[in-house]
């Protein structure tokens, strides 16, 4: 059993029956309609077209951005801060829902960049060119870093969204709301009407590490997800 799935097994299932009808339907649910068919992923030296694609779609999937020294790092750090949030939550609510976390919302910087593990990841040679690339310029600042994790027995999580965008009521697009007592969410407005978001240059890119495989059948309850450790970047 990988350390992964000793993790959710430990540490997942608090308060959630695994085996009830609703959780059963979830998964075959996932199973029939996860994940996007015909997702392109492309090597880290094939910049040009993966910022063709980041620019098309608003987000583009780079493989073999860590060596497996890296990853294997990586994964180690994330296991150890998870055990300590765990440590100070026993009945699994969560900082984003019942058995959601954010790695940056459980730290009082609001960032895990103190950790070796996540400070390693801010100037790649894998990743630092495309980022250069869709910038169109070496000119950019390191926000933070954090990233997020689902424990099993997660049953509400986020689907592909975006943290930016026009602003509009929060009731249609709560992802990007600057807090839970904000009426809005998104930040970019025209009162005129005659632009978008879309109109002006990238404003900042999240880099999501993902420390687990991510397939239809493992990336739902029942499975541990490190989902992801993220680095979020952005021009001044």
């Amino acid at each position: 059993m990988s350390e992964a799935l000793r993790l959710g097994e430990m540490y997942g299932w608090v308060g959630v029956d695994r085996h009830s009808s609703d959780i059963a339907a979830l998964k075959e649910r996932l199973i029939r309609q996860n994940g996007l068919v015909g997702l392109e992923a492309f090597e880290p030296n094939e910049i040009e077209d993966a910022k063709r694609v980041f620019y098309r779609d608003g987000f583009v999937l780079v493989k073999n951005a860590l060596t497996s020294d890296q990853l294997s790092e990586a994964r180690n750090g994330s296991y150890r801060v998870i055990s300590e949030i765990m440590a100070l939550d026993a009945k699994r609510d969560g900082n984003r829902g019942s058995h959601r976390y954010s790695f940056g919302a459980a730290s009082t910087s609001g960032h895990q960049l103190h950790n070796s593990e996540w400070a390693m990841l801010i100037d790649l040679p894998t990743v630092t060119p495309l980022l250069e690339a869709i910038f169109e310029s070496p000119d950019y600042i390191c926000r933070g870093g954090g990233g997020d994790f689902c424990l099993p027995g997660a049953t509400r999580y986020q689907p592909l969204h975006s943290d930016v965008g026009d602003r509009r009521p929060k009731t249609t697009h709560a992802a990007a709301a600057d807090s839970d007592s904000s009426k809005f969410s998104g930040s970019f407005w025209d009162p005129r009407g005659l632009m978008t978001l879309r109109d002006l240059p990238c404003p900042y890119v999240c880099c999501n590490y993902l420390m687990t495989d991510f397939t239809a059948k493992t990336a739902r309850p029942g499975r541990f997800q490190v989902r992801r450790i993220r680095e979020k970047l952005f021009q001044p």
